[in-house]
């Protein structure tokens, strides 16, 4: 049970590649309307779509993504590079109201965030 002001509180989605965070992510998405910030560390990466559980680009049109396909595979990237790029997003998106929303594959990022 939730007790409190849940105004700024974080909605955070995690689990195993492939099993249906990104369609449940975007229903809530849909429903607060807001935003999904990605903590996944393959999903930052560009032309990475086979393994990765990448969200297929329709859904990525119905929905906007954060950190999603925006790292080169040559590229080094670090959670301490992804805590840095995601604390901008959510300090955008808290400016507007948006909730935060995450979702996530792997607890990497997570835990950076936290």
């Amino acid at each position: 049970m939730v007790q409190g002001n849940t105004d700024n509180a974080w909605l955070i989605l995690v689990g195993p590649t492939a099993v249906g965070k990104s369609e449940v992510a975007e229903i809530l998405a849909q429903r607060f309307e807001t935003d999904i910030l990605i903590a996944d560390s393959r999903q930052v990466y560009k032309n990475l779509e086979i393994g990765t559980g990448k969200p297929d680009f329709a859904a990525r049109k119905r929905v906007k993504r954060h950190l999603i396909d925006f790292v080169s595979p040559e590229e080094n990237f670090s959670a301490g590079a992804y805590k840095r790029k995601a604390d901008i997003h959510i300090a955008q998106m808290s400016a507007v109201g948006k909730k935060i929303l995450i979702e996530g594959g792997t607890g990497l990022y997570l835990k950076a965030l936290l």
